[in-house]
């Protein structure tokens, strides 16, 4: 199914704010442009964008080197 820039951004956003409440509307509104341009762009379903995006955000980051 083909969206719409603000219809798969809205459907982003309300999975989203499920799947993390805690999350304010700015830092929704900010994820959902970057996941715009990396999902939405290739027509993939702004639900399964946001729960694959709210997964990789519970994997840990990689430590980084310390500095000489």
């Amino acid at each position: 199914m083909a969206y719409r820039k603000d219809q798969w951004i809205s459907s982003f956003e309300g999975q989203l704010s499920i799947l993390r409440p805690h999350l304010t509307e700015r830092v929704l509104t900010t994820m959902s442009l970057a996941a715009w341009q990396q999902f939405g762009t290739k027509d993939v379903d702004p639900i399964q964008a946001a729960r694959d995006w709210s997964r990789s955000l519970d994997k840990p980051k990689p430590a980084s080197s310390p500095k000489p």
